[in-house]
């Protein structure tokens, strides 16, 4: 019944052994396994919710937690095997970026487009670019920047600009 995820109808024919014989070892673990399972259906839902949201971190936790209690959880390994995946993936697009995106850039701009502006930074960080149309060419950039990293450039620019 546990496999077929029926935990009532075990949980209460587990009761129902232990109304008849109350010291019966069998019974009350069964009743200790139907509780488990029921706990660890409600974690595989939040693992689930978790990697729908991309919080690895959340999902990897949960999975973690029933894998500890119960290290031959088929659907937790399966999970488990699913989410390390997606995590690499992930991994292989963004890792080029951050080591972009931490480069250090000095910029001394004085009344530039802020499309050249992001220009500059696209080249010497190797990044692509592309703008809105309803990005306003007449904003101009003045700003000094020496041995920022990329990310950092990027942030003074936009909010400085409201962007």
């Amino acid at each position: 019944m546990l496999v077929a995820q029926q935990y009532d109808a075990a949980a209460e024919g587990y009761q129902q052994v232990l109304q008849a014989a109350p010291n019966n070892r069998a019974a009350s673990d069964g009743l200790q396994k139907v509780q488990l399972a029921r706990q660890h259906a409600a974690q595989i839902a939040q693992v689930k919710t978790a990697m729908m949201a991309e919080d690895w971190a959340g999902a990897e936790f949960g999975l973690r937690s029933i894998l500890a209690e119960q290290p031959a959880h088929a659907e937790a390994r399966q999970l488990f095997e699913q989410l390390e995946q997606q995590k690499n993936e992930r991994s292989s697009v963004v890792r080029p970026l951050q080591s972009a995106l931490k480069k250090k850039v000095t910029l001394e701009l004085k009344n530039t487009p802020i499309k050249n502006a992001f220009e500059y930074l696209g080249k010497a960080g190797g990044l692509n670019f592309s703008f809105d149309q309803e990005l306003n060419e007449g904003i101009r950039v003045n700003v000094l920047l020496r041995d920022t990293p990329i990310e950092q450039a990027l942030d003074v620019i936009l909010t400085s600009h409201q962007l």
